[in-house]
């Protein structure tokens, strides 16, 4: 991949929007798969329909462990997981946690564990929208490089009241070997959370998702493949919630969103506008396909 360094940091070498390399199933295997996924389908039905009435997060737990050996592993910084009390650690209504983005997954992931009712922001030219999970996942699928067209703006934190709030600050999707540059700005994030610019006392919680690396997805991708990747590789999480810190400057939220290692964070020219121009050359030259 060398043709594409003009995309690679140069510090690290890390290419952020690569996708990864998922081998196609042969015909065989591929019907195979299909008709004992259709014959988990037809018996999850009641689940289904139990699920649609009540929106029990336990349900949807259940359906996605089911057809895709869904596995969370969930850390509480500062907190032994014996102690992890979910109405206390997890996240909470009314409030803001900032998070990585790698792919469709993090929005479902994220409602499993936020206590109430959800909802999920991503930044565009300074600009916030707010998404549900099934359009977070459609946008991330799509590429994740317009939010104004699968979102609804909003201007402050104070219209999110009744919600647990999620923000995929690097505005776009990576492929989780880095976190991008923020698309929201110092002046602008704390303009969405109503303090003053002179305010150095604020603090954020940011929430890490790591997922396994075949379901990342920095470009586009079919969504019946897919959904074919998450049921022949199963979905594994591995989740670190931060304790809360300065929101200022905006590099240290970034750090925690990457494990706290500041040396493999890439440059701020690898943004989502950089991003864009990767997609226009990749399109033109990789005979990739997903």
């Amino acid at each position: 991949m060398e043709k594409y360094t003009r995309w690679r940091d140069k510090g690290t070498g890390i290419a952020p929007f690569l996708p990864p390399t998922v081998s196609n199933l042969g015909f065989g295997t591929l019907l195979f798969q299909t008709a004992v996924f259709s014959l988990k389908v037809i018996l999850l039905l009641p689940l289904f329909v139990t699920y649609g009435i009540s929106h029990s997060k336990a349900i949807l737990s259940w359906i996605l462990s089911f057809l895709f050996s869904w596995k969370t592993d969930i850390i509480v910084q500062g907190v032994k997981r014996r102690d992890s009390d979910r109405s206390r650690h997890y996240p909470q209504k009314g409030k803001l946690y900032l998070c990585n983005s790698t792919s469709p997954l993090d929005a479902f992931v994220l409602e499993m564990m936020a206590q109430g009712p959800s909802c999920f922001l991503v930044p565009q030219d300074n600009v916030v929208y707010k998404m549900d999970k099934s359009q977070y996942f459609s946008f991330a699928l799509d590429g994740s490089l317009n939010a104004k067209r699968f979102g609804r703006e909003v201007g402050s934190i104070k219209q999110l009241k009744s919600t647990v709030n999620f923000m995929f600050a690097e505005g776009t999707c990576s492929n989780g070997k880095s976190v991008l540059p923020f698309a929201l700005d110092n002046a602008h994030l704390l303009d969405f959370l109503q303090l003053p610019e002179t305010d150095r006392s604020a603090t954020l919680q940011t929430i890490r998702l790591k997922i396994n690396g075949s379901l990342v997805t920095p470009l586009k991708v079919n969504r019946f493949k897919y959904y074919s990747t998450m049921y022949t590789r199963g979905v594994h999480f591995k989740i670190k919630i931060n304790e809360a810190q300065k929101l200022i400057p905006l590099e240290g939220l970034r750090a925690s969103l990457n494990d706290d290692n500041r040396f493999k964070l890439v440059s701020k020219t690898l943004n989502v506008e950089s991003k864009r121009r990767f997609v226009q050359e990749y399109s033109s030259r990789s005979s990739y396909r997903r």
